[in-house]
């Protein structure tokens, strides 16, 4: 398990690593972040994405625990990577298979000084990675830590990457999963893509601990 760096989880409020356990993080929609409009950001991202492409070696595994939950939303979608890639139109299938991603510090919250030495390198991946155990292709990216698509504008790289996620997200490749108290989930990076649900009110507060497991160089 590799203990996290304490610089990478400045950028947003919510996200705190524990002083007593520094493998876990604490994220609480309490204390949900502002974005650059002035709006508070409620606790994970609510693009489909995989969790950190900002690092040269993302996480392979990440694991959930809910602390506290409100009474009703804030589920978490999952969606089959595998799946979302091998159902492209076979045309952009074949023009996004060798694309690279430049990742860096999230685009919706304001940027800190004190986070440029954690963010200063950019994380080049695949937008398609092969599971290094499966051998499958998968669907990989995070939007919003995306900056752009290598040889793209970063307009013309968000518009890419909106095609390629309304054309392939079907519900029979998805699955909610509903918290309840006591829930684990260990959710394979490499396989899926997420989003949290933003159905209900952060100041009542939805508190997860979660810990990311180092993963290989995406290929």
């Amino acid at each position: 398990m590799r203990r996290q760096r304490r610089g990478a989880a400045r950028q947003n409020h919510a996200t705190r690593l524990l002083d007593e356990f520094p493998e876990i993080w604490r994220l609480d929609s309490r204390q949900s972040a502002i974005r650059n409009d002035g709006e508070k950001v409620p606790v994970g991202a609510s693009c489909w994405h995989t969790d950190h492409t900002n690092q040269t070696r993302p996480p392979k595994i990440t694991a959930l625990y809910p602390v506290r939950l409100p009474e009703s939303g804030g589920d978490t979608c999952f969606a089959n990577a595998y799946l979302l890639y091998e159902h492209l139109p076979e045309p952009l299938r074949e023009r996004i298979e060798t694309l690279r991603t430049v990742n860096g510090a999230d685009r919706h919250v304001p940027f800190r000084e004190e986070d440029r030495e954690a963010f200063a390198r950019p994380a080049v991946h695949p937008l398609v990675r092969t599971h290094p155990e499966t051998r499958r292709k998968a669907l990989y990216v995070h939007p919003l830590k995306m900056q752009y698509v290598q040889g793209m504008t970063p307009e013309q790289s968000d518009a890419l990457i909106d095609e390629v996620l309304d054309k392939t997200i079907r519900p029979e490749f998805v699955y909610r999963h509903c918290w309840r108290p006591g829930d684990l989930l260990l959710i394979d990076n490499r396989a899926c893509l997420h989003r949290a649900e933003r159905d209900y009110d952060p100041e009542v507060g939805r508190v997860m601990h979660r810990i990311i497991i180092e993963g290989d160089r995406p290929a």
